[in-house]
């Protein structure tokens, strides 16, 4: 039996978020690249043309060029701002105990309520393995977060090689192993 206690704060919740959200700030800013040198060489195309010269069009793309690379330079803030207003102090402890043929987990929320959950492996669709947490997806819209900081018997190499084996290739490395 191995057992993990994950604390679902804001700082985690953002963590998970950013995890979720994959590359999205990359590609806010590649496209912000592309659409920015497209409005330039409109631009560029429109000056030798002097006072019949449209300018709209440029100014448009050099516009929305700017208005992606200012959404993914505040992504992770205006997520974080999102996350604290939604959770207003909905903290909670996740208490995972993970076995060869299945799971449970108890959540415990501020204010002394419990709730739990147990079953095996088959339910979950993926399972994703970041240097500092699994997500283990049930659905698309449910999803356990585990700390891999949060160990409190067993190790994480321990609880790592059990999902390798009960996942098998429903399991994804997302980080560069040591």
């Amino acid at each position: 039996m191995i057992t993990n206690e994950t604390k679902i704060d804001l700082e985690f919740n953002t963590r998970v978020s950013m995890r979720l959200a994959g590359k999205l700030r990359l590609l806010l800013f590649g496209c912000a690249a592309v659409i920015l040198i497209c409005g330039g060489v409109v631009l560029g195309l429109e000056i030798p043309r002097g006072k019949e010269a449209d300018y709209f069009f440029a100014i448009l793309l050099l516009s929305l060029g700017v208005f992606f690379a200012i959404l993914g330079a505040v992504y992770q803030p205006f997520m974080r701002l999102a996350l604290k207003k939604s959770m207003q102090g909905k903290e909670s402890v996740q208490r995972y105990a993970f076995a060869e043929d299945g799971y449970e987990q108890v959540a415990v929320l501020n204010d002394g309520t419990e709730s739990r959950t147990q079953g095996n492996y088959a339910a979950f669709t993926e399972c994703r393995e970041f240097s500092d947490m699994w997500l283990l997806f049930l659905n698309k819209s449910t999803i356990f977060a585990v700390s891999k900081s949060g160990m409190k018997e067993g190790s994480a190499e321990e609880l790592t090689a059990l999902f390798m084996r009960v996942f098998a290739h429903r399991y994804k490395t997302c980080f560069q192993r040591k």
